[in-house]
């Protein structure tokens, strides 16, 4: 099936958070992009919903692709939508979930999509170099 179309994808990225003391500034899991699209842009795992696949399933799906099947998460829970248009001319339309962390450490799981990953202290992150639909999530949303 061709994986490209002339419309608009539908993709999902997953914002996974880390608080380490309750009530504490919580840190969110970012990956430094590897590739055409983004290459060197900080952004959060997440890709393209697979046609049929329910878009929590996706996110979650992505999330283990890009980061191992160790870490876990929970409290998944939608946050928004942004519509993309990226420097290249792809049109996406990206879902956003949000999900805490419970366990597990990430590692690099897709060395061919990703030069690295960090725990990012949120008050940071809008001051980071991030991909086009990060970028447009976290100015739109006030963390």
């Amino acid at each position: 099936m061709e994986k490209w179309c002339n419309g608009v994808h539908a993709g999902v990225m997953i914002h996974v958070m880390r608080r380490d003391i309750k009530g504490s500034i919580p840190f969110l899991l970012t990956i430094q992009r590897k590739g055409d699209d983004g290459e060197g842009q900080w952004s959060v795992p997440g890709g393209w919903i697979d046609n049929g696949e329910d878009p929590i399933e996706s996110a979650l799906r992505e999330l283990a692709e890009e980061m191992g099947d160790d870490l876990e998460v929970e409290n998944v829970s939608f946050s928004n939508v942004t519509n993309d248009i990226h420097p290249e001319g792809t049109h996406s339309v990206t879902l956003h979930y949000y999900a805490d962390w419970k366990s597990g450490n990430p590692v690099i799981a897709e060395p061919d999509k990703m030069i690295g990953w960090k725990w990012t202290n949120i008050r940071e992150v809008e001051s980071m170099d991030l991909f086009k639909p990060c970028r447009n999530y976290y100015h739109r949303n006030v963390v």
